[in-house]
């Protein structure tokens, strides 16, 4: 069963290349209607031969990989500047202080010290406060998370564009370009986050696909990948802004085995379903308004067609 409201997402075996999978969006129609879209992808490989560093996300694992060796990429890390702002406070604070009681003070060696001493502390303090926060609220309705995204899209730099023409002739069809992306790897598993804020810039038919990404299984390893089979896992973010709020209608799916299919709140694998559910995030606060229902359908599928 196909709902249009929901995205169709698909896996297809490249013809030309039998160790990519590419993947794409397609037969989406409200698609526009969002300010932005997010996708978490996972993999997982059932046989013991194949290991994480046997797959590849491409291409967002080549530009991480070009910002861990210092070269040129479209995307550079994010800083987060909270630790920074709050040392800043604390060291104003430190400055105010010695300015009041001990004016004399103040632009003496002693003062600077004070100063950049604060700073210094107000950033430790903030980072073992940011942990604790995300910790504590682990469990609530109402959590503090762990930022999402390590790496932002250089949008304007000459690297970029010459980039995203170039993609279009590499995989012969449109593709967008996320702005946010993160990328994990684990001994068993590659994750990719990516996030997608500029909708309205780009021109398609409901009827067309987009290119979001590709899989790159190692030659060698192909035979055992698709013998005992695979987890390919997505979570996709609907995101619509409400005031000061977003509003995020998240699903959840997998093709396990080529199967589709969604784990319960039992971790019990269902055939054939999917997970939904409703948050509000301001900022890195993220509220659950519901833990999530089941609902039956399809929008992660294995092949050119259903």
């Amino acid at each position: 069963m196909r709902d249009k409201h929901f995205p169709n997402i698909r896996i297809i075996p490249n013809s030309n290349y039998p160790q990519i999978l590419d993947i794409e969006l397609a037969g989406f129609e409200d698609w526009k209607k969002y300010d932005s879209l997010e996708f978490h992808w996972v993999v997982y490989p059932y046989s013991r031969e194949v290991a994480a560093n046997h797959l590849e996300f491409h291409p967002f694992e080549e530009y991480v990989k070009d910002i861990l060796d210092n070269q040129k990429s479209a995307y550079t890390r994010i800083q987060p500047s909270a630790p920074k702002r709050f040392g800043i406070f604390l060291g104003l604070v430190a400055a105010l202080i010695v300015g009041y009681f001990h004016p004399e003070d103040f632009m003496s060696m002693e003062g600077i010290v004070s100063f950049f001493g604060a700073y210094i502390a107000g950033k430790e303090l903030w980072a073992d406060f940011d942990r604790y926060l995300v910790g504590f609220t682990r469990n609530f309705k109402l959590r503090y998370i762990e930022p999402y995204y390590s790496f932002r899209l250089e949008k304007n730099t000459t690297l970029a564009q010459y980039s995203a023409f170039a993609k279009k002739h590499r995989y012969e069809k449109k593709n967008i370009t996320p702005e946010w992306m993160d990328y994990i790897e684990q001994s068993n598993s590659k994750t990719v986050r990516l996030k997608y804020e500029s909708l309205n810039t780009i021109d398609n038919t409901p009827r067309e696909s987009l290119h979001l990404l590709s899989l790159h299984i190692e030659p060698s390893k192909i035979e055992a990948m698709l013998k005992e089979g695979y987890l390919l896992g997505v979570k996709i973010s609907l995101n619509k802004r409400k005031g000061f709020l977003m509003k995020n209608t998240e699903l959840y799916q997998s093709l396990s085995k080529k199967e589709n299919g969604a784990l319960n709140l039992k971790g019990e694998w269902m055939p054939g379903m999917f997970a939904k559910r409703i948050t509000f995030t301001g900022g890195r606060w993220k509220f659950f308004k519901d833990y999530g229902k089941m609902i039956e359908g399809k929008i992660i599928v294995f092949g050119e067609k259903e």
